[in-house]
């Protein structure tokens, strides 16, 4: 297997990454009630293995002032409108000039029973500033009479199927997720367009994705609350091998085969190990899928949505794996 060192600075120039608060502000949007494979396939390319190296954040009694960084060619400003769907809304971020743009779709965690968009707008407005239509979502949240799945990847499939035929958009969709919503935007993004058929929009199917924190709904490798199933709603033991295979994305590896994939795991990761990404990452390239998987180094799990430690490689991996 090839290793790739893929070593960059906390704030990096290239990608203008904005700073901003990830957890623990009020959420000022409206409230979400929240969220044929080819017969031959190429060889399988070499899975890449990244290891990312991050700064310490500052001390939190020291005020410092974001780097200061060039102007991005594209995106350096946006407008910003709420656009409501299916039950749930997003945030659109849609950069100023002269499009069409690539879009993308940011997917927050929270364990699918908590959570919103707001945890994902520094993200997402990074992804703006660097030339990206972005869909900000939310989707229906779990509840003991009405489970997330699979209302939760059906809204996130109808942001994508929105995103991909926005009039500023090229048509093209990266889905962009952390913890439970890389789960989703993994499950919607490798199974093409099977979810999001009541979405008033036409299907689309993703080009990129990007997991963070990716987790393994199965438990093995991913710690699980006890009690009831988040995502299914019954007790663990009382899900169905057929219900939880058909959540489980990589039961679904190549019914999408021109995805492109980035998996990033933290080193420190307190809820997910590093097996989950790993058994997805040679899932995706068993199929012929172009994946990798970049490791984080000194952060954990509820770190990786904020953009000091993840934003430029999630945004250099996107700028440098162009849709085709």
């Amino acid at each position: 297997m090839f290793v790739r060192v893929l070593v960059i600075a906390m704030v990096s120039a290239l990608v203008g990454v904005a700073c901003g608060d990830q957890e623990g502000a009020g959420d000022p949007s409206p409230a979400s009630t929240t969220a044929p494979v080819p017969d031959e396939l190429p060889p399988a390319p070499a899975p890449t293995i990244s290891t990312v190296t991050t700064q310490p954040p500052p001390p939190e009694t020291e005020a410092t002032e974001p780097a200061s960084s060039e102007a991005p060619p594209s995106g350096v400003d946006f407008t910003l409108a709420v656009v409501e769907f299916s039950g749930t809304y997003a945030e659109v971020l849609v950069p100023t000039g002269t499009g069409p743009f690539p879009a993308a779709v940011t997917v927050h965690g929270g364990g699918y029973t908590r959570g919103s968009p707001e945890s994902m707008r520094p993200m997402a407005e990074l992804l703006a500033r660097n030339g990206f239509l972005v869909f900000n979502t939310a989707y229906h949240l779990s509840t003991p009479t009405d489970p997330a799945f699979p209302t939760a990847m059906h809204d996130v499939a109808c942001a994508m199927r929105l995103a991909a035929s926005h009039p500023d958009s090229d048509g093209t969709v990266a889905v962009v997720g952390v913890s439970a919503g890389a789960h989703a935007g993994g499950l919607v993004a490798v199974t093409g367009d099977l979810h999001g058929e009541d979405c008033s929009a036409p299907p689309a199917t993703a080009t990129r994705y990007v997991g963070l924190g990716y987790i393994d709904i199965t438990g093995t490798n991913t710690v699980k609350p006890p009690g009831l199933d988040p995502l299914f709603q019954v007790p663990d033991e009382e899900v169905s091998a057929e219900l939880r295979a058909a959540g489980d994305p990589i039961n679904h590896v190549g019914a999408n085969p021109g995805l492109m994939t980035l998996l990033v795991h933290a080193e420190d990761d307190e809820i997910t190990s590093l097996a989950a990404a790993e058994q997805m990452l040679a899932a995706l390239t068993g199929a012929g899928q172009l994946a990798e998987l970049a490791i984080v180094p000194g952060i954990g799990h509820f770190d990786l949505s904020t953009v000091e430690f993840t934003g430029a490689t999630v945004v250099e991996w996107l700028l440098d794996n162009p849709a085709n």
